[in-house]
């Protein structure tokens, strides 16, 4: 009785049965009741299992025996209430189409507790006391397969806490290997991860089981995806977001199953709360680690979602349509007559599919110090991907404990040397000792990929006045390298900054001699960097370059008036000629009028696609048959990230070429594809150019903004995330399936300008001006994509 509350009339109904009232939002906000929400997460984690509609790719069938990787979080909680309520659904068919019983594995690390162990014991044991739960400490990893089967099934409740020391492995230290592995905790957190993941595959065959499911979900998913690209191993994203992950069954271990990769952490979360199941939770999962790259890349993918919640499905769609490292089209050299990708296709630390190391992933390595000489890195690069050799320090001694020994008594050797028939070194439990002893003395080899400025062993004094060049030796070190945090001298920075830059340009092919090269001149620190170094290097290389200094005025006043002063400055400093093309010649706005009648929320879109086609129009003017930009590795690392949480899949596969519009008329090309935006301002700096360091006016509301914050804390903690982002990005491919989505390159049927469309964007936006409906163009209705076919 009595009429409705104010906040019954604000909440509205439920989206799906529209019955009741929505008590709860869901990923896409979306309102729904309790009883729908439960039912919308109980059919994704049962269409994940069995991909209705996909005869025959079910993860789970009757022939199945299902273990469970529990850390008791609530997404690995919520899996096993989901799962057994599944089951006891599917036992009341007439045909179940998989059985019941659970396995549960809790893998007791170092951070673990008692309670927590007896905690996740209880938990389980609430939502189904048949349930056979196995807690297993991490150090049992380094244990052979007959030992780890008496231990797992003769250990009984002893298995229930951590006590106990196996006796095998009595003298390991397993934390001394995992933090003789690098000395980042990034590093050191992957090889962890691994460790846990490894040991339940190995349980899970000790306990018969045929397939081991992760609490993986969509969040998380997400999560691995920035975390893969700032590792360099972007190119295996594919084939770790599958529903079925068979990848290790070459090493006669279970295939991975992922139930949650349709749901998002908040829907899991949820599912614990409402069906009080319990959940561990621990300080670090809340605060988050400032120090790891992957707790970066967790706290960032939250905020993302809070501002756009389509932001994790948009991010694994994306991924899913990238290329698994080339193995649709090669795919007779890398599965074997099972259908199995082969174990020499397959990184023996990461299992990731192995990929070719390029020039820029040697270039990431020689930054890093870590490349200890040709045949040595051969052999490396033949047995992992770039990844681990990258993110592990002193990797040709710590690589040795995952080699494929003749005896069970180096770790992992059931997991690498299982089926392989190879012969090597016998290791006893004296000799892992020994080589744990040799980890942590040993020193780092440090080789120069540049002869102008090998690099030499730094005598580092024990104060800052006695400090000397890395590189040099002889002068006192000034500057701290923000890219391989090495200090140096004034000269043997400048030196390495150019020389660097020269190699890029070299490798990369960038110009050939009689180039009119029009350099795209803002009077920022990047451009003017970029127009020193390349006068200066035209001259001491002989390049046979003609240079040219080319500015676009937007018409942004109190901003690009004053930088254009900066450019003039230029022009005579480095006796080369200007040319300066505006909006309001060419479009007949100018930005401020731009931002006038659209207001400051899409005005990036209108400048970014006008200076596009500017610049080309500038460049034709000088009659230049190339363009320079002085885009940095922190801009293109940052395009990365952008294209991944657009969804924008064409420009991912290309926004890390050097040079791009090579079939062109003027190719654009990037001599700064490698270089640190925090070493082009010390340069700068340093060397007193004349530059303009004002922001423009319109640029804060820019979503590239979110980005560029992510990188900057990344690189704080790994500077080498930004080299590793790129590495990424030429890597990622398109599919086949995904070919179709590729447009062909035409011309504009009003203005004649290159474009993927009929109507090139600079048009379509400038009518949408003109017919004073401005946003009229920001549709993706307004553009019509010429196809391939």
């Amino acid at each position: 009785g009595g009429p409705p509350s104010r906040r019954q009339l604000a909440t509205p109904p439920c989206l799906k049965c529209g019955g009741t009232r929505a008590q709860f939002v869901a990923r896409q906000r979306e309102p729904l009741c309790r009883t729908c929400m439960e039912e919308s997460i109980q059919n994704k984690i049962k269409a994940a299992i069995l991909r209705p509609g996909k005869r025959g790719s079910a993860s789970l069938t009757q022939d199945d025996t299902l273990a469970v990787a529990c850390s008791g979080g609530f997404n690995s909680m919520a899996m096993v209430h989901v799962l057994t309520n599944l089951a006891e659904m599917e036992a009341q068919r007439a045909r179940p189409r998989f059985r019941r019983g659970l396995k549960v594995i809790h893998v007791v690390t170092s951070d673990s507790s008692s309670d927590s162990v007896a905690s996740v014991g209880a938990s389980v044991a609430a939502i189904d006391p048949t349930i056979a739960y196995f807690a297993v400490p991490l150090r049992y990893v380094v244990e052979s397969d007959e030992r780890l089967r008496e231990l797992v099934l003769g250990g009984g409740s002893q298995l229930q806490g951590s006590s106990g020391e196996p006796r095998s492995a009595e003298d390991l230290d397993l934390n001394s290997i995992i933090e003789g592995c690098s000395l980042t905790v990034s590093a050191r957190a992957s090889m962890g991860r691994l460790l846990v993941k490894l040991l339940c595959l190995r349980v899970a065959k000790v306990l018969g089981s045929s397939k081991l499911a992760l609490g993986c979900n969509a969040t998380y998913f997400a999560m691995h995806t920035l975390a893969s690209i700032l590792r360099g191993s972007g190119f295996a994203l594919p084939a770790e977001l599958q529903y079925l992950d068979s990848r290790f069954g070459s090493w006669s271990l279970p295939a991975i199953i992922h139930p949650l990769r349709d749901s998002v952490s908040k829907e899991l979360l949820l599912t614990c709360y409402l069906h009080g199941v319990a959940f561990v939770s621990s300080e670090r999962d809340i605060a988050g680690d400032r120090t790891d790259v992957k707790s970066l890349c967790k706290d960032f993918i939250f905020t993302a979602q809070d501002r756009l919640p389509s932001t994790v499905l948009t991010v694994m769609k994306t991924v899913l349509k990238l290329d698994y490292n080339g193995i649709t089209e090669e795919e007779m050299k890398v599965l074997d007559g099972s259908g199995m990708i082969k174990r020499e296709k397959m990184c023996q630390l990461c299992s990731s599919p192995m990929c070719t190391f390029t020039l820029s992933k040697h270039f990431a390595l020689s930054q890093q110090q870590r490349q200890n000489g040709p045949e040595r890195d051969t052999e490396l690069q033949e047995r992992f991907c770039y990844s681990c050799c990258s993110m592990f320090e002193k990797i040709d001694k710590n690589f040795r404990l995952w080699s494929e020994a003749g005896e069970q008594t180096s770790i992992l050797r059931d997991h690498f040397g299982g089926s392989s028939g190879r012969t090597s070194d016998v290791l006893d439990g004296s000799d892992v000792s020994e080589l744990i002893e040799e980890i942590k003395v040993m020193e780092t080899e440090v080789g120069g990929r540049y002869p102008a400025i090998a690099a030499q062993p730094v005598a580092v004094a024990n104060n800052r006045r006695g400090m000397t060049c890395a590189y040099c030796r002889e002068n006192r070190a000034m500057l701290k390298r923000p890219k391989t945090k090495e200090s140096v001298c004034k000269e043997c920075f400048y030196r390495a900054f150019e020389e660097e830059i020269h190699q890029t340009i070299v490798n990369e092919k960038l110009f050939t001699r009689g180039d009119r090269v029009a350099i795209g001149a803002s009077g920022g620190k990047d451009s003017t960097v970029l127009i020193h170094v390349l006068k200066t290097l035209n001259e001491r290389y002989d390049y046979g370059l003609e240079l040219f200094l080319l500015s676009v005025d937007e018409g942004i006043k109190g901003y690009r008036d004053d930088s254009l002063e900066t450019v003039a400055r230029n022009e005579q400093q480095y006796e080369i000629p200007l040319e300066v093309v505006s909006y309001k010649d060419l479009y007949g706005y100018s930005m401020d009028e731009i931002v006038a009648q659209i207001g400051l929320r899409n005005n990036c879109t209108f400048c970014g696609v006008f200076r596009r086609q500017a610049l080309d129009r500038g460049a034709v003017l000088l009659n230049a048959n190339k363009i320079v930009t002085g885009h940095n590795a922190d801009d293109i690392a940052e395009t990365v990230f952008l294209n991944v949480l657009r969804g924008d899949f064409p420009r991912l596969t290309r926004c890390t070429n050097s040079i791009t519009g090579e079939d062109s008329a003027l190719p654009r090309c990037k001599p700064f594809k490698y270089t640190y935006e925090k070493e082009i301002v010390m340069y700068a700096f340093h060397k007193k150019l004349d530059y303009f360091a004002t922001e423009c006016i319109y640029s804060p509301q820019a979503y590239r903004g979110v980005a560029r914050e992510f990188i900057k804390d990344v690189e704080i903690v790994e500077p080498v995330c930004i080299l590793n982002a790129i590495i990424s990005g030429d890597e990622m491919k398109l599919g086949a399936n995904s070919e179709r989505m590729m447009q062909d390159q035409g011309q504009c049927t009003k203005c004649g300008y290159i474009t993927s469309q009929k109507v090139c964007k600079a048009c379509v936006l400038l009518e949408g001006l003109n017919s004073g409906n401005a946003l009229s163009g920001m549709s993706r209705q307004a553009c019509q994509p010429l196809h391939r076919h």
